[in-house]
């Protein structure tokens, strides 16, 4: 990135609050080679810088309004895009464990269905704890579990404050384990 790059930004930034949705826009182009050459160069994922680059420009225009005149921008900018890989890193991770069989579990049953069969039993039974709790609840533990988000992008999507997430996330939580308990009774 060169210094120019920088100065502009930050005008484009400056216009953009103002209202000028032709500097916002290119801005935002500017912004989205220098996402996907950043995220690329630290994953090498191609998939992933795509996935990446969109989720830190929803971020970025989402908080366009706390970017201070008279600060930096690059700083500001690769804060927000190394926090939406961090997230989207913590959700893969959270989707590969949640879909994870642990083959020698001794809770699974014996039979002599192959592997495959039990982790499709397991997302089953997922499914079924899921579909038992009420909306709210079953809400919650999508957005937080499932799709990785953080309690207050939950309470944001869920139009509720961040304390009311995570109590759902909380009676969620318990009244899954709670079924769960019951099933394998």
């Amino acid at each position: 990135m060169h210094a120019d790059d920088e100065n502009d930004w930050y005008d484009w930034m400056l216009l953009a609050q103002a209202g000028d949705a032709h500097a916002y826009n290119k801005l935002l182009a500017s912004l989205s080679r220098a996402i996907t050459s950043y995220v690329v160069r630290r994953f090498g994922n191609v998939e992933f810088a795509d996935d990446c680059v969109q989720e830190s420009l929803i971020a970025l225009h989402e908080a366009r309004h706390t970017f201070l005149p008279g600060r930096p921008i690059r700083p500001w900018v690769f804060a927000i895009v190394r926090n939406r890989a961090i997230d989207m890193l913590r959700r893969q991770q959270r989707r590969q464990r949640l879909f994870a069989v642990d083959i020698d579990d001794p809770m699974l049953p014996v039979a002599d269905a192959a592997p495959e069969a039990h982790a499709d039993d397991r997302r089953e039974s997922a499914d079924r704890v899921l579909e038992a709790l009420p909306p709210p609840q079953r809400q919650a533990l999508e957005l937080t579990k499932l799709m990785g988000l953080s309690i207050t992008e939950a309470a944001s999507r869920a139009g509720i404050s961040a304390g009311a997430m995570k109590v759902r996330v909380h009676r969620a939580t318990r009244a899954a384990i709670r079924a769960v308990e019951a099933d394998r009774e």
